[in-house]
């Protein structure tokens, strides 16, 4: 199904839909609960990552179905946040060889405007990887409630792609009934090229595309203990060989996805050379 990624993408899908009235379907769809640290390196539970998690009793719950990001309440517990609400953050400032610093921002920001500062003048938003660290970060925070680096972007392209361009509704989403997990165009009237989320049950007009296709093939060196098939672990190498990718070449609307077997596998360890796997299937 279709990826939009930029405006131009939303002109062409408008420009092809004359006949069509009401909503269309895109390949936009969300699933929350991917937490991850805003310096990089694959999510909450994934590749590289400790499963040290400090969350309040019911935490998180998505309250509203618009809470992305996560703050430290007091007593070094966890809870997730809507990322426009405004809080005090701490930064931290780390390098190799040195120990991390943790800076108390005492200025009411939201989550992104608190990210931005952080890297502006330390080196991130703080990240939790151990009961020592939280404590740490705790201990910095002095009993307020303040911004950690941890945040989910729980909206997904069918495709794989990275693109964050979503020119919502106002007021959307909104997972209406906590049932809305796939993002539609609307067609018509004042709203036309705005995006809405909706039950996935729900029949609409769809977009899908098609493109020049290229085959990559990947040697990836890892650790015996990685399973490089675990879902996390795949989303999280597709993020870095885009983000690689881009570095080197101009990848515009260009999508990268794996290739897998029928049985869902993507890696398999390569015969010649012990801890190397490489994507099967193109």
């Amino acid at each position: 199904m279709a990826t939009v990624s930029g405006p131009a993408d939303l002109e062409q899908l408008l420009a092809t839909t004359e006949p069509v009235t009401g909503c269309a379907w895109t390949g936009l769809y969300y699933v929350w609960d991917l937490w991850q640290w805003s310096l990089g390196g694959g999510y909450l539970y994934g590749v590289g990552r400790s499963a040290f998690t400090s969350w309040r009793a019911g935490e998180p719950n998505n309250y509203g179905g618009k809470e992305n990001c996560v703050a430290m309440v007091g007593g070094g517990l966890w809870a997730d946040r809507p990322c426009s609400f405004t809080s005090y953050s701490v930064c931290y400032q780390g390098g190799e060889g040195a120990a991390d610093q943790y800076f108390l921002v005492a200025e009411a920001k939201n989550w992104t405007e608190a990210l931005t500062f952080c890297r502006e003048h330390y080196t991130d938003l703080t990240r939790v990887r151990s009961q020592s660290e939280n404590e740490l970060v705790r201990v910095t925070a002095g009993g307020r409630e303040v911004w950690i680096g941890l945040f989910t972007e729980p909206w997904k392209w069918s495709d794989g792609d990275v693109s964050t361009f979503r020119p919502w509704q106002v007021g959307e989403p909104n997972n209406y009934g906590g049932i809305e997990s796939c993002g539609a165009v609307n067609l018509q009237g004042s709203a036309r090229g705005s995006w809405n989320d909706y039950n996935c049950n729900t029949t609409y007009a769809f977009f899908c595309y098609s493109g020049k296709r290229v085959v990559l093939r990947v040697r990836i060196l890892m650790d015996s203990e990685v399973n490089p098939n675990d879902p996390d672990v795949k989303e999280w190498l597709l993020v870095q060989v885009t983000r690689e990718l881009s570095r080197h070449t101009e990848l515009g609307n260009t999508s990268l996805r794996w290739g897998q077997e029928d049985n869902g596998v993507v890696f398999s360890k390569d015969k010649e050379e012990d801890g190397q796997c490489h994507p099967m299937g193109d």
